[in-house]
């Protein structure tokens, strides 16, 4: 298949891009956005066909630009987050503040970003 990376003429995964910018904070800080937006377009790509995934993403016969793409499936994402943490707080009420914490420096928080509470919920 195609890469973005190619090492000695073999692509690297997208899952593996992290591991190749590991040696420098600064390195992975740079390129982490745009290995988010491959990773997010190449996961709704793998749970279908091909014809499925271009079918989603055609708009009058023609293919939509990348950067358009990626906008919807982030805009999916975050509408399915939202559900999900609504869910959440519906289900757990009361006792949410206690399910759904995270730590950092030694100190316990509850999570109040959407997507770190849909990430809770399926895990």
């Amino acid at each position: 298949g195609l890469s973005v990376i190619v090492i000695c003429s073999h692509p690297i995964a997208v899952e593996y891009w992290p591991l190749l910018y590991r040696y420098g904070k600064q390195q992975w800080q740079g390129t982490k956005n745009k290995w988010n937006d491959w990773w997010v377009v190449v996961e709704h790509y793998r749970q279908g066909s091909p014809e499925q995934f271009w079918a989603t993403f055609t708009v009058n016969g023609a293919h939509m630009p990348y950067t358009t793409i990626v906008q919807k499936l982030h805009d999916i994402r975050m509408a399915v987050d939202s559900r999900l943490a609504e869910q959440a707080h519906r289900e757990f009420g009361a006792t949410f503040d206690a399910h759904f914490t995270y730590q950092r420096g030694g100190q316990e928080y509850v999570m109040m970003k959407v997507s770190a509470i849909a990430k809770g919920t399926l895990s």
